[in-house]
């Protein structure tokens, strides 16, 4: 395991283009870098999961302050292997090495990759979720939270665990998930566990909690039947308490029941549209958005087809990836329905009915922000959020990526903003950030340069990773600083590549 500054690189004036600020200068100290070795194969897949406020070790009451919980990662690679990692510093371990089940015949050795992987709590059971998703199949593990965190220490392949091993046995899954063709990605929610594959649908796995015991229902969302369906992501939303005049006249509309949120959730393709989909109707899409080609630019060569998608549930947006190079913000929004006369002249609202408010609305999806990840057309592979456990206003103060904003008051309510990670197939990363603005700012900075609807995309910084990127999810990784209330959180971002067998852990 290594630990290295990164230094800023000097970008290229004469080819940056002319739509684009340069790189603002950030000082050489801020990034640091981790190795994380014990794959034997280039790792194709990760998946990060935030530490749970408490979970009951031994089921003898939650967990005391002086004893909290690191993030996790999740690695799946070539070998077939999946390893858990607990990120904290100044030793990240693996905790855990599970092995993909493979075939007695004799069959290809990609067979047993790992093409995806998801990492989950299920708080009802007390255990940590595995899925791995290989070729066709999705297998799933589940480890009690009681050894979740305890196993090898693993920090290099010449000292991979022997007698510790995790022995779980995988559930296969790949018979109720139905899946006819190569899984390119796993998400996985409370109640249900999507894939997309080849085939150009999203296949999902509902678990309804019934009085005999759980039922799972198969559910099938075809995002395109001639393209590919290469990313999809939960858009998970935290609704305000409802009022009582509200709630009133939801269960009145409803003949009396109660009705929980709508869950949607976001699917991107080889057809370069993002569809917004709700869970409880399949059959078709609430909105699709349509990335047009241009055919006298380069996108021809490269068209804007959807590599990654990554939500934010705090300012209710969502990040693509695109192949033309393009990073783009879509919002979620609920428009209330459209007014049509009637015969009499009465008005008549159209539309859908809100799972949050119970009024008839129409959810529809919309590009707020676009910026270019580089300056050649190459595409953009990945792109993820970092996740949030330490406050904005001490992130964006002590590595002073507010470009010397210091002064400013990052608690005010009138914007919010997030990190955002992007990698292209030039072997860069770019660290953005999003700022989204209330309505009383958009009023005086709707028509302000790159504050088109409220949205704000600037990129921060860019790294010279030197290799082209399989998999990026940013987070979080525990500090070795203990403080009486737990351990001080730093802003991470991990990356899988194509030529090494590692793990690379930058952190801020």
């Amino acid at each position: 395991m290594t630990d290295h500054s990164l230094k800023s690189p000097s970008p290229d004036t004469s080819s940056q283009r002319s739509s684009q600020a340069k790189f603002p200068s950030i000082s050489d100290s801020i990034f640091c870098r981790l190795s994380l070795e014990y794959h034997f194969a280039p790792v194709l897949c990760l998946s990060y999961l935030s530490p749970p406020a408490t979970i009951p070790p031994d089921g003898n009451g939650p967990v005391p302050p002086s004893s909290p919980l690191p993030p996790l990662l999740l690695s799946g690679s070539e070998d077939g292997t999946l390893c858990l990692w607990v990120i904290s510093l100044p030793n990240p371990k693996c905790v855990h090495s599970l092995s993909i089940p493979r075939n007695d015949d004799g069959g290809d050795i990609k067979d047993a990759e790992v093409t995806a992987c998801a990492l989950s709590w299920d708080v009802s059971l007390d255990q940590l979720c595995l899925h791995a998703a290989s070729a066709s199949k999705m297998y799933e593990y589940r480890l009690p939270s009681s050894v979740a965190f305890e196993g090898s220490v693993v920090t290099s392949i010449s000292n991979p665990p022997s007698s510790s091993t995790t022995t779980a046995v995988a559930s296969d899954l790949s018979l109720e998930l139905g899946c006819g063709d190569e899984i390119n990605q796993l998400v996985v929610s409370k109640r249900a566990v999507a894939a997309a594959d080849d085939t150009g649908c999203v296949r999902m796995l509902v678990r309804n909690q019934l009085r005999d015991g759980n039922n799972v229902r198969r559910k099938i969302f075809t995002h395109c039947s001639e393209a590919l369906c290469t990313s999809i992501a939960w858009c998970n939303r935290t609704y305000p308490p409802l009022p009582s005049s509200t709630v009133y006249n939801r269960r009145r509309l409803y003949g009396g029941r109660s009705v929980s949120p709508t869950v949607l959730f976001l699917s991107g393709g080889t057809d370069s549209s993002v569809a917004l989909w709700n869970v409880d109707r399949p059959w078709a899409a609430l909105d699709r958005i349509e990335f047009n080609v241009d055919a006298e630019g380069n996108q021809m060569c490269n068209p804007p087809f959807i590599h990654a998608l990554s939500w934010e549930p705090e300012l209710g947006i969502a990040a693509s990836g695109c192949g033309d190079g393009t990073v783009r913000i879509l919002q979620v929004r609920e428009n209330e329905g459209e007014v049509s006369k009637g015969s009499k002249g009465k008005g008549k609202k159209k539309g859908r009915i809100s799972g949050h408010s119970g009024e008839k609305c129409r959810t529809k999806l919309k590009q707020v922000a676009m910026a270019y990840h580089g300056e050649t057309e190459t595409a953009c592979a990945c792109v993820s959020f970092i996740d949030t456990l330490i406050s904005k206003k001490k992130t964006m103060d002590e590595t002073a990526l507010d470009m010397g904003k210091k002064d400013a008051d990052w608690d005010n309510s009138d914007t919010k903003q997030q990190l955002l990670v992007s990698a292209g197939n030039d072997a860069h990363l770019c660290l953005w950030k999003v700022s989204l603005e209330n309505k009383n700012t958009q009023k005086h900075e709707r028509h302000s340069k790159g504050r088109g609807n409220g949205i704000g995309l600037e990129r921060l910084h860019r790294i010279c990773h030197g290799s082209k990127p399989n998999w990026v999810v940013g987070g979080a990784i525990a500090s070795e600083k203990i403080e009486m209330r737990g351990p001080t959180y730093r802003n991470a971002f991990f990356v899988a590549d194509c030529t090494s067998n590692e793990i690379s852990v930058y952190y801020f």
